[in-house]
């Protein structure tokens, strides 16, 4: 079992294109439905398009209250990630070497996180307040690691 380190890039970017994907499904699907009730409203005689409106407009609703909560806990997830991507480059500073060359194995900013740096490995300890921290040079028991960039 390999320990997974990611970079700065990989904290920036992750997980946008699932969003992109269920983003254009909604909208596919809303489309669909205002196609199929305006066709609903021309002909009003044939109820095919009435059901066909309302199970749609069904479905939406149920996608998008799966949605919210999925969104909240998406919202919550970059905040976290942003806050270890602010914490690298403060690493970066105080060890003076680029953001580039640092990776972490653990995607929150939290006690015992372990970094990767120039082939270095150090384990971070935070203050209660988390207002200050100490980087400690370690060793890994397990030295299969994988870098995710």
């Amino acid at each position: 079992m390999s320990i997974n380190f990611y970079g700065l890039s990989y904290l920036e970017n992750r997980g946008s294109i699932n969003d992109v994907i269920k983003y254009v499904i909604i909208f596919a699907i809303l489309i669909f439905f205002v196609f199929v009730f305006i066709r609903y409203l021309r002909s009003r005689i044939q109820t095919k398009y009435r059901d066909l409106s309302l199970i749609l407009f069904l479905s939406l609703l149920f996608i998008l209250g799966t949605q919210y909560a999925e969104y909240q806990q998406a919202e919550a997830q970059d905040e976290s990630s942003s806050q270890m991507a602010v914490f690298l480059h403060t690493v970066a500073d105080q060890l003076k070497v680029p953001v580039e060359k640092i990776y972490v194995n653990n995607l929150t900013l939290s006690d015992e996180t372990l970094f990767l740096v120039d082939n270095e490995y150090y384990v971070l300890h935070l203050s209660n307040d988390r207002n200050s921290f100490r980087l400690e040079p370690t060793y890994l028991a397990n030295t299969n690691v994988n870098v995710v960039e």
